[in-house]
């Protein structure tokens, strides 16, 4: 174990801590231009802070312990950089960066909530909030950048996103197993601030207490492979709602969303080839909704050369 000096300060330099960098509770800076490669587990204590204006690379696992969230707001913002295998974000407290950027391709994976203030930048990397929920509090539209990159989560987890105008906001959401990318895009109706949560649940429905065989007559089937979760968590006014799914996909017909049972919506098709869309919706008394097959009706009439009985 290698414990980290009583106080840390870079201006223009470069530090190196490994393989085990431990805060036993005192306050850190880490100025504009200055970087820190720590290649194995970061721990920090219960009064253990980081004021983080430079660029931290991570090799290993994250814990934090303070209530101060690890990264303290102050100075001009940083960037943490997760470069290891998989990697886990735990601790006793959340912890909250600036910019949070994921190289290579191993999942990082939560064990505590993160808040993120400025940029997720998810490269090739899954993050993976199991049952806690990841952040992004900046609501420029581009806080979330991404190359095959997206954000998973189990039951009671979720990728969350502050608003602030009417554009097009990019939940890249998905499941890895079996791997599956089915993103989701809020457009809010006004500039006000809102905050959205959306989850993939790559289960079937029936298996979150939401049974497929439970549905309008009007639905033939729910999509047994998974359902979107699509929560409006502060705010009041309506969103475009746009879900996608894969053209391999078994069931990929209107949104139903389960009120009680699974209901038809109003949605229509667009603005991509495999999208489905509810324009300025407004009701998240349920915030699942899952992909169906409508049910199939046929009209049978008789005609005026029907014969009556007896009549050749």
């Amino acid at each position: 174990m290698r414990n980290l000096l009583r106080a840390l300060l870079v201006v223009e330099g470069l530090l190196f801590a490994q393989p085990l960098a431990v805060n036993t509770g005192v306050p850190l800076a880490l100025q504009p231009g200055g970087l820190l490669t720590c290649e194995g587990d970061w721990i920090n204590l219960a009064g253990g802070t980081f004021q983080n204006s430079g660029t931290v690379y991570l090799s290993g696992d994250l814990q934090n312990d303070d209530v101060g969230q690890f990264f303290v707001v102050g100075g001009p913002p940083g960037t943490l950089i997760l470069n290891g295998a998989q990697q886990t974000l735990r601790g006793s407290q959340p912890i909250r960066t600036d910019t949070l950027r994921l190289e290579g391709t191993a999942a990082k994976v939560l064990a505590t909530d993160l808040y993120i203030d400025q940029q997720l930048v998810l490269g090739d990397a899954e993050l993976r909030t199991r049952t806690r929920f990841a952040a992004v509090r900046n609501p420029d539209p581009s806080a979330i950048l991404r190359n095959t990159g997206f954000v998973s989560s189990d039951l009671g987890g979720y990728l969350e996103r502050a608003t602030d105008r009417s554009a097009p906001y990019l939940f890249p959401v998905g499941g890895y197993t079996p791997l599956r990318y089915r993103p989701v895009v809020l457009t809010p109706t006004t500039a006000a601030l809102h905050r959205f949560a959306v989850r993939l649940a790559n289960v079937d429905p029936t298996s979150e207490a939401l049974p497929r065989a439970q549905r309008n007559p009007a639905l033939c089937e729910i999509n047994p492979l998974y359902y979107h979760y699509v929560n409006r968590l502060a705010g009041s006014d309506p969103v475009t709602l746009t879900l996608t799914y894969d053209p391999t996909d078994p069931v990929k017909g209107p949104l139903a969303q389960w009120k009680g049972q699974w209901e038809p919506t109003p949605a229509g098709t667009g603005p991509g080839p495999t999208d489905w869309t509810l324009p300025t919706w407004d009701d998240f008394s349920s915030p699942n909704f899952a992909f169906s097959a409508p049910a199939f009706t046929a009209q049978i009439s008789a005609s005026a050369d029907t014969l009556n009985p007896g009549e050749p």
